[in-house]
């Protein structure tokens, strides 16, 4: 009886992490909650990092990475070369989450 509910427990826990959505940009994978917590970090750092710009630049994701300012799972993104292109994309995967829970956009997938 015992191994039953174990082996039940198993299989809910299977379930519930094969059921997590994924967003793939190139190479790089992230959950759409690191993608959704990423957009939190940038809403409060971007507002951090404007006050010790001068007022005409903008914040880039190379000025970001540069004040280490982003979670560590994002550093690969740093490293890359096209590193505004993909947190661009994942700003507006995080922007609008809906659509990727659905997966309507092909840069998610694990509906």
């Amino acid at each position: 009886m015992q191994t039953l509910g174990i082996k039940a427990f198993c299989v809910f826990i299977l379930i519930h992490i094969s059921s997590g959505v994924i967003v793939k940009d190139g190479d790089f994978t992230f959950s759409l909650d690191s993608v959704k917590a990423l957009q939190k970090v940038l809403d409060q750092q971007v507002t951090k990092l404007e006050k010790v710009l001068p007022k005409h630049e903008h914040w880039s994701a190379e000025k970001l990475c540069a004040l280490n300012l982003l979670p560590k799972e994002f550093a690969p993104v740093c490293d890359s070369a096209n590193a505004q292109d993909v947190f661009d994309r994942l700003e507006k995967i995080a922007m609008e989450p809906d659509i990727c829970e659905v997966c309507a956009m092909a840069a998610c997938s694990g509906c």
